[in-house]
């Protein structure tokens, strides 16, 4: 699809893909949820300072591994945890196919990730981020990301509802999983 001055002047697709049918949007779906992050900082109901941590009260903080306590929203966001590398891999191994099937809360497990550097020091393209403030914008809410940006951004642009890949307690993936429309992206 290619649009120039607010107007498609081509478009096109090959099948299976239609321009009415959503496809997965991989990582595009960090922006998703940094977006749905974003109206709720702009409402105050969330700040870029907020330390991570504090949305999640109930974690045993002998499971933590040093590093998180000064992990804040900011961080998550432009992925500077002070992980050095992507800690997905570590929280999962995809090899084994049996860690997707758990139904126990996959926060406590990315907490368990030692992050090996400070804060804001070093970048590193991190799933668990984006993961964490999906999971922060389900617990301010009561509702997941798409449902946040229903009213506030989806519907007003007459754009569908977001499906998306959640986690075993239902919570979007926040880094991949939503589908969308060609025209919607």
């Amino acid at each position: 699809m290619v649009v120039r001055h607010g107007h498609v002047v081509a478009e096109g697709w090959w099948r299976p893909y239609a321009a009415g049918r959503v496809h997965l949007a991989y990582s595009l779906s960090k922006t998703v949820t940094a977006t749905a992050v974003g109206l709720l900082v702009q409402e105050g109901r969330l700040s870029l300072d907020d330390r991570v941590l504090d949305h999640f009260p109930e974690l045993d903080r002998g499971v933590v591994a040093a590093g998180w306590e000064d992990v804040q929203v900011r961080h998550c966001l432009s992925m500077t945890v002070g992980h050095e590398q992507d800690a997905w891999p570590q929280v999962f191994d995809r090899m084994s196919g049996s860690d997707f099937d758990d139904s126990a809360d996959w926060a406590p497990r990315v907490f368990a990730t030692k992050p090996t550097q400070l804060p804001g020091t070093v970048f590193a393209y991190n799933q668990v981020a984006t993961y964490l403030l999906a999971v922060i914008v389900r617990r301010l809410t009561g509702v997941g990301v798409a449902e946040v940006l229903r009213p506030r951004l989806l519907t007003p642009m007459g754009l569908p509802d977001i499906p998306w890949h959640r986690d075993p307690l239902g919570r979007e993936l926040g880094f991949t999983g939503s589908h969308l429309t060609t025209e919607a992206i």
